[in-house]
């Protein structure tokens, strides 16, 4: 089976850009024999209809595509959108069309998010604009879901009540609330069944802003760079360009300037971003050449800094570092060496009740390692908080997977159940916490020690209520 494996891999590699890392081998190997079950197929026929068929190749690489999305759910490049660019173009727009491009748009949130905001920002001037806001993905049954609009409770997390109030209509079904996108905005998206790599729509586009966020984290250095000088080609002069929080270009040939905006950077086609005195027309945005290095000695030192600001609670310095750490993490990813600069950013803006940017700080943290059990008990907390006890359960259960002793997930698995009501459940995470030690974990989170104080405080409450 392995030197299928490997041919496989090279067909997707080949013909959709997707690089299929070693460490995921079992998760191919298992999604191969659930379509070769599916189909009836033997493995060497299935090898024989990729090299033929392309929808199959579609089909396969759909399975390493699937992201967890919501509305408005990278707040900090939507907000720019809204505050900045589309006041940029307006100005600047002679011709009154105005073109995006959300490429990788999953179930539909990212251009009907972009759509509702195109509308409140125009308003009545709305009609005397021509707004073009493509929408491209490479799984069929995600695009046919998207055309629906019709979304579930959870996906809506993000977004303002305003927003839903005036783009929405809802419906009760089963006891369940759904969301249901008003045909004003679904009108103003065009879905389209693509492959970013080939020659496609966006070669025939030209355009003014283009979302690809959290698509070529699955690409190789050569798919990529491929895609993005494609982008550079489509868009207008200026013209801006949104990456996942946790993407950078730095390690690839490209020709934009990077570009930095209150908490978030994006990348810009415009030759003046590097004048100074002609960078202040963009909104005071910080620019940085490509080749921007940090002054930093150490990773290391960098660490300590923010431990140190962080036990002292410090806040302006830690703002400063967390600004510092994104410049950085832009331009030169490889500095950062593991995950724990971000979870102690993600407890900083929890603390601050900013569960959005520690919701960010959480992602690039499994970016960084994705099998990190302190990375996922950060994200189950955070769902805790927002009183979402069954997302919080699919990070606690990979943390589970890694160390079924580790009190912090057992503790936040148990008020996931509580939450749920799910006596059983309890019943079986007390007596795994019974089995554990009574000294604490090495466990990284929480960093922040009153709330060690509380989970720890919380774990002997439970346990002495068994005794």
């Amino acid at each position: 089976m392995e030197k299928y494996l490997l041919e496989i891999r090279e067909i997707l590699l080949k013909n959709t850009g997707i690089r299929i890392s070693d460490d995921k081998n079992s998760f191919l190997l298992s999604t191969i024999n659930q379509i070769l079950q599916k189909d009836n197929l033997s493995v060497e026929n299935y090898l024989t209809l990729l090299k033929t068929n392309h929808n199959k190749i579609i089909e396969l690489a759909t399975y390493f595509t699937v992201q967890e999305t919501s509305f408005y759910r990278n707040k900090d490049h939507f907000n720019t959108l809204k505050n900045k660019i589309l006041p940029a173009l307006k100005e600047i727009k002679r011709d009154k069309t105005i073109s995006i491009l959300s490429a990788g748009c999953a179930t539909g949130e990212e251009p009907y998010t972009i759509a509702m905001i195109v509308k409140d920002f125009f308003g009545q001037e709305l009609t005397n604009w021509q707004i073009n806001i493509y929408a491209i993905d490479i799984s069929k049954e995600a695009l046919e879901e998207a055309k629906k609009g019709i979304y579930s409770e959870y996906k809506m997390k993000n977004i303002d009540n305003y927003y839903i109030e005036k783009f929405f209509d809802i419906e009760l079904r089963n006891s369940r609330q759904y969301f249901i996108v008003k045909d004003d905005i679904k009108k103003m998206v065009s879905f389209y069944h693509e492959n970013l790599l080939s020659e496609n729509l966006i070669n025939s586009l030209k355009l003014d802003v283009i979302f690809c966020e959290n698509v070529i984290i699955y690409f190789d250095y050569t798919s990529t760079e491929k895609l993005i000088n494609k982008f550079y080609h489509s868009l207008n002069m200026p013209g801006y360009l949104f990456l996942g929080y946790s993407e950078t270009l730095n390690m690839i040939k490209h020709h934009f300037n990077l570009c930095w905006n209150n908490q978030t950077y994006y990348y810009i086609k415009e030759e003046i971003c590097y004048k100074k005195e002609e960078s202040q027309a963009i909104n005071k945005d910080i620019c940085y050449d490509k080749n921007f290095k940090d002054e930093r000695a150490s990773y290391e030192d960098f660490v300590y800094s923010i431990m140190k600001s962080y036990l002292k609670n410090d806040k302006d310095s830690l703002l400063k570092l967390y600004k510092e750490l994104l410049q950085i993490y832009s331009v030169n990813p490889d500095f950062i060496k593991d995950e724990k600069i971000f979870l102690i950013f993600g407890e900083f803006f929890i603390d601050n009740n900013d569960i959005s940017t520690a919701k960010k700080m959480c992602e690039m943290a499994l970016e960084k390692y994705p099998s990190s059990l302190d990375a996922h008990n950060l994200n189950g907390y955070i769902f805790l908080l927002e009183n979402e006890p069954l997302q919080a359960l699919f990070s606690l259960n990979i943390s589970f997977k890694n160390d079924s002793s580790n009190k912090i997930t057992l503790y936040l698995l148990y008020k996931a159940y509580e939450s749920l009501k799910n006596q059983e459940k309890k019943s079986e995470i007390i007596e795994l916490l019974k089995k554990t030690n009574i000294i604490q974990d090495d466990s990284f989170f929480p960093y922040n020690s009153l709330r060690k104080i509380q989970f720890y405080g919380a774990i002997n409450k439970i346990l002495g209520e068994q005794q």
